[in-house]
């Protein structure tokens, strides 16, 4: 029985394990007292790209060719929005159980007299979909670009 590949299956699998990474990155964070270090939350957008490329490499390996640009675009906006939205959740939530370390977000974040969990989750939100987008856009401008020689022996 052959499996169907579709860019949606191929984005939501890849948006789940990204979002997994994200979560795993900020409890590695936590476990060596390195989530007070706000500048550290750049990784996060490498973890993402990272995620977007393994994601339409996968789809690419599956169907046998490059992604079509549509097709590209979608797998990149999917995987972001799954796992942007997920880790948006857990950041809500993480933040609400953990008042001490929101009350430091409140503190030395910009703007953060303003923060709440569910503010900060809204900017994260902002903040890694259009990040997420950006960079699925400039990986399907890879993608176009890049076509393998073949060198006849």
């Amino acid at each position: 029985m052959e499996k169907k590949v579709s860019y949606q299956k191929t984005g939501i699998k890849a948006g789940v394990l990204t979002f997994a990474a994200l979560a795993g990155y900020f409890g590695l964070m936590k476990l060596f007292g390195l989530v007070y270090v706000l500048e550290l939350r750049l990784f996060n957008f490498a973890i993402l790209g990272g995620g977007i490329l393994l994601a339409m490499n996968h789809y690419k390996k599956m169907v046998g060719h490059r992604p079509g640009y549509l097709d590209g675009i979608g797998i990149g906006c999917l995987t972001t929005l799954v796992a942007v939205g997920l880790f948006a959740i857990f950041i809500y939530y993480y933040l609400r159980f953990d008042a001490g370390f929101m009350d430091y977000v409140r503190k030395h974040a910009l703007m953060g007299s303003y923060l709440e969990p569910i503010t900060a989750a809204i900017g994260v939100s902002l903040e890694g979909i259009s990040s997420g987008f950006v960079f699925a856009y400039m990986s399907m401008m890879y993608f176009k670009r890049y076509q393998p020689t073949h060198n006849a022996l």
